[in-house]
């Protein structure tokens, strides 16, 4: 069973998307509501999320723990089931907390309003 995402802004993205994979660890209940702790990976990072790839089903609506590379750990909603590939489940996340610019280990810009100018050429 695969639920989509309720387009927000026209349909438009709050931040762009990076296809880094990213090794995390998930922490939460499984759709059997069983504790766990699981190494994991994300993908299609941005600043209020990724989708996630793990071995085991989740409840959508359900907040879960992402730990980084780090040790650092933030709650993030299960938003949607986007699929299965390969035996592993595919999740769409978002951070409770919002945005979340640097905790995946990937810097992103807020807007496109906020990309450094290319240098100009200069006339001689």
């Amino acid at each position: 069973m695969s639920a989509s995402l309720i387009p927000v802004n026209g349909g438009q993205r709050r931040s762009p998307r990076i296809a880094l994979p990213i090794c995390i660890n998930v922490i939460g209940h499984d759709l059997e509501k069983r504790a766990f702790s699981e190494a994991a990976t994300a993908t299609n990072l941005n600043l209020h999320g990724a989708a996630i790839h793990l071995d085991r089903q989740l409840i959508v609506g359900s907040v879960i723990t992402i730990s980084n590379r780090c040790g650092i750990e933030s709650p993030a909603r299960v938003v949607s089931h986007v699929g299965v590939v390969k035996g592993e489940f595919i999740y769409g996340i978002e951070f409770v907390q919002g945005r979340q610019p640097n905790f995946l280990g990937v810097s992103f810009y807020a807007s496109k309003h906020d990309l450094p100018m290319a240098p100009q050429p200069t006339s001689s």
